[in-house]
């Protein structure tokens, strides 16, 4: 299929956003190009905003807990939707660059649809960079590695999960309070005296909570629950 020239731009644009977000951990290219009834899906249950100001908070948010990446296999489709709309799909392999501190290798799938501006508009005089398209609607998402093939739920994976679950069961409600501690920004010594257990059998119990959330130290700890994962919340 032969590629069209809007399509090429549609593409290539969607790849300098994405590229500024994961690699650059720059929001402002995304930022330049939103419009002011953007709507954005993103991942979470709480992942959702309407208008430029809501969406930008909510990625302002975010911004602490995010960490440059590398892109690997990507796959870009642009199609049209009518007349001055068109709709891009993006995927790609998304893996820390810094892997000593995350231990991750996912695949996003972000979904644009862009919507021609009446007139271009310069977004950057000294660099000659007009914006002909604004951005109104993204939902972005990572496909979870633990979902098999052909698989819709991971339905594997969570009954695995169920088994393991039944086995650590007992130590949930201990994990549960570490966590909680740990976000208050206590100490290993403070955990200890807080739960009336040795400095040790706190370090034994991260070191523990590292390996199931596949982290490395404390931060990743809180940033993985920060995120809405786990059941420490």
């Amino acid at each position: 299929m032969k590629t069209t020239n809007e399509e090429k731009e549609i593409c290539d644009l969607t790849r300098k956003i994405i590229h500024a977000y994961y690699v650059e951990n720059n929001l402002d290219v995304f930022f330049d190009y939103m419009a002011p009834d953007i709507i954005w899906v993103g991942v979470s249950k709480s992942a959702h905003a309407e208008g430029r100001d809501a969406v930008k908070k909510a990625f302002m948010e975010g911004r602490p807990s995010m960490f440059a990446c590398k892109l690997f296999e990507e796959f870009c489709r642009a199609v049209p939707v009518g007349k001055d709309y068109w709709l891009c799909i993006i995927n790609n392999d998304v893996e820390p660059q810094n892997t000593s501190l995350y231990t991750m290798r996912e695949c996003q799938h972000s979904t644009f649809l862009y919507r021609r501006l009446p007139q271009p508009e310069i977004i950057d005089a000294e660099n000659n960079i007009e914006k002909k398209w604004e951005i109104f609607h993204l939902n972005n998402s990572i496909a979870w590695s633990k979902l098999a093939e052909k698989e819709l739920f991971a339905m594997q994976a969570a009954r695995k999960n169920r088994r393991l679950f039944r086995g650590s069961r007992k130590t949930d409600s201990r994990e549960r309070l570490i966590v909680t501690l740990l976000r208050q920004g206590l100490s290993n010594r403070e955990i200890a005296e807080h739960m009336s257990v040795a400095e040790i059998t706190v370090k034994k119990a991260l070191s523990k909570l590292y390996r199931k959330y596949g982290v490395t130290n404390r931060t990743g700890l809180i940033m993985y629950f920060n995120n809405g994962n786990g059941n420490g919340k």
